[in-house]
């Protein structure tokens, strides 16, 4: 059984190329494949959802920031710009930050600050 890519001999290679290999070699190379495209998928689906949570994750912690500043400070054009910037925060720690800050009663003044505004 072919354990590695490494472990496949030119010969190997060129009698794939040609199309002139064993049945025995050619359900050896074939296995390898097989694993290998599985272990490459499984591990392509497993960082796609690492990622898809992450992403809700995000948009949840910006939409409870959001809400928050509803609350505490209601509607304004100056709440919709501050809000706009947070909503185009990639960074979790930082929007967690932001949401200590609000519920602890910051003003609009250090929440503008803490964006750069």
């Amino acid at each position: 059984m072919i354990a590695n890519i490494e472990d496949v001999s030119s010969e190997t290679l060129k009698s794939i190329i040609e199309g002139s290999m064993s049945e025995k070699e050619g359900e050896a190379v074939m296995g390898f494949a097989k694993i290998m495209l599985g272990k490459s998928f499984y591990q392509g689906v497993e960082q796609g959802m690492q990622q898809g949570m992450q992403q809700g994750m995000l948009q949840e912690l910006k939409e409870a920031v959001m809400d928050l500043m509803d609350v505490r400070f209601g509607n304004s054009a100056d709440i919709d710009h501050v809000k706009g910037l947070i909503n185009r925060l990639e960074n979790i720690d930082r929007l967690k930050d932001l949401k200590h800050k609000i519920r602890g009663g910051a003003f609009i003044s250090e929440i503008k600050a803490m964006m750069g505004n």
